[in-house]
């Protein structure tokens, strides 16, 4: 125990004493099961059973809930006749909590005078008991019935289904039942033989696998070994022909050039390669070779892999209902549109020399490498050619020999639906503020009079320097008009935002200096 409670001899006993003992002994072992067994809340016990058409008996058992015991030591039976549905199902749930109750009351003797000795009997409980209490929570009535919520206080023990005749079935309820210690070790031993059997192979399985690859880089490829025996196949060709045998031509049949048609016996389609006739050939229904083939499944003669059924989503539970008439709906009024849609389908493939007569009796698009002749249309899909079909030399031509292969363009229309919108104009104004931030700018600029012939002033590094000048108005100034000028009979330069006036001549300039938006007046020196 946590704390225990000191006897001496001749000390006198309080009932305060005897209870901490008491105290301190279920509180250290609330501390045992809450820290090493189980935290939360879990059950021991209660298995329900059925006794009656709409009565569940359930045995003794033990509530834990954080660290703390609850039992109940009798059976107890529950009356679920209260809870039946009227027309369809119902599920309920048992459920467990826990409570302290004071219980076999017993009449004592209580001192009320130590001198005389005298007493007085009162009835009083003898006993604390932490109780579990078992309780039923009904569900919603529904043809397939959704489990009950459940306040977080209670534990359950197990889920009824009920019917109107009775009790259909009982469920007990697995995740809250508390996991006994020796289930726990025989599974922890087990799983340490079946560790012990296989963690060696487990623990080399990366250096065989490294091996493995190591090995592998020294193989050939499937591919590399194909082209060897392609290769190997042209060598023994060419190895074991005649010596007397001269190379004369080879025919791909790609159309019916070097063939003779009209030969007696003659059965052959040539397209792209030798074919069979139109005549020859047939359409059946492709089947298997072994109906009886256990790997396979066929479904109106649709091949799949064996196959199983597995539940992949449920929709069993019952969630609730909700009247149609109390959803909210809006109005929407659609149109019927129409798209345009094209397919492209292809034929057949010849191939023409440039100069032929079919090439020149057609028209060639050399940005769409198209050709149309007699409303058919021709893709050229081996580059492009040499002339056009009326005689014209491209430049950059490079085919001789025109690879053709016939398309043709269905254009159809597809209807679709869309919301019809309404455009609204909105009428208002628009209130907006503009400021000048301008400022002298320290590139400096010259500013010139254009009667002066010559620089007044220069406006640099955020300062006017003004200099005197020996013309004006194109002619020299003598002595006594420069000193007259210095004395401030030269032209005056007002700066005026981005403007300069010059007061002798009344002439404005602009000046690509950014002057602050102020008035200063300079004169000549």
């Amino acid at each position: 125990m946590e704390s225990t409670v000191l006897f001496r001899d001749r000390q006198e006993l309080q009932s305060a004493d005897l209870n901490n003992a008491q105290d301190f002994a279920r509180a250290s072992l609330d501390h045992v099961v809450k820290d090493t067994i189980d935290g939360g809340k879990c059950y021991v016990g209660f298995t329900a059973s059925k006794t009656a058409a709409a009565e569940v008996t359930l045995t003794a058992g033990r509530l834990y809930a954080g660290g703390q015991v609850f039992a109940r030591d009798e059976d107890v039976v529950l009356d679920l006749f209260n809870a039946l549905p009227l027309v369809t199902k119902k599920r309920v749930a048992i459920v467990a909590f826990g409570q302290t109750v004071d219980t076999d009351v017993q009449p004592r003797d209580f001192l009320i005078d130590a001198q005389l000795g005298t007493t007085e009997p009162q009835s009083v409980a003898m006993e604390n008991h932490r109780r579990a209490e078992l309780s039923v929570v009904a569900g919603t009535e529904s043809p397939d019935p959704s489990y009950p919520p459940t306040d977080a206080n209670v534990t359950v023990i197990a889920y009824v289904n009920l019917d109107t005749a009775g009790i259909l079935s009982i469920e007990p309820w697995v995740p809250t039942q508390c996991p006994n210690l020796r289930l726990v070790a025989n599974r922890v031993t087990a799983l340490e033989t079946w560790r012990g059997q296989i963690s060696g192979q487990v623990d080399t399985l990366r250096t065989d696998l490294s091996a493995l690859a190591d090995r592998m880089q020294a193989y050939a490829t499937k591919i590399e070994v194909v082209d060897l025996t392609e290769q190997l196949e042209e060598l023994r060709r060419k190895v074991y022909e005649p010596g007397a045998y001269i190379y004369y031509g080879t025919d791909h049949f790609l159309d019916e050039t070097g063939t003779d048609a009209a030969k007696p016996g003659y059965d052959a389609f040539l397209n792209e390669g030798v074919r069979f006739p139109t005549a020859g050939s047939a359409t059946s229904t492709l089947a298997l070779l072994n109906p009886n083939n256990t790997f396979v499944t066929v479904n109106n003669g649709f091949v799949l892999p064996k196959y199983g059924h597995g539940l992949r989503m449920n929709l069993a539970g019952y969630s609730g209902e909700v009247r149609m008439a109390q959803y909210s709906f809006e109005t929407t009024e659609i149109r019927q549109l129409f798209r345009t849609r094209e397919r492209r389908r292809y034929g057949a493939t010849r191939e023409v020399c440039s100069n032929a007569t079919w090439w020149r009796q057609g028209t060639y698009d050399l940005a769409a490498n198209i050709f149309t002749r007699n409303g058919e249309t021709w893709e050229v899909t081996n580059g492009i050619p040499d002339v056009m079909p009326n005689g014209q030399r491209i430049p950059n031509g490079n085919v001789h020999w025109i690879r053709l292969r016939q398309f043709w363009i269905d254009t159809y229309q597809e209807p679709y639906w869309d919301r019809v919108t309404t455009t609204t104009t909105l009428n208002g104004q628009q209130v907006a503020q503009t400021f000048l931030g301008l400022g002298l700018g320290r590139g400096g600029s010259s500013v010139a009079c254009g009667n002066a012939g010559a620089d007044h002033a220069n406006v640099s590094r955020g300062r006017t320097a003004l200099r005197p000048r020996s013309r004006h108005n194109g002619r020299p100034l003598r002595r006594h008009d420069q000193h007259r000028q210095r004395r401030g009979a030269g032209h005056v330069l007002r700066l005026d935002g981005r403007r300069v006036l010059c007061r002798k001549s009344g002439r404005r300039f602009e000046t690509a200096a950014l002057l602050r938006p102020v008035r200063a007046v300079a004169a000549v020196d």
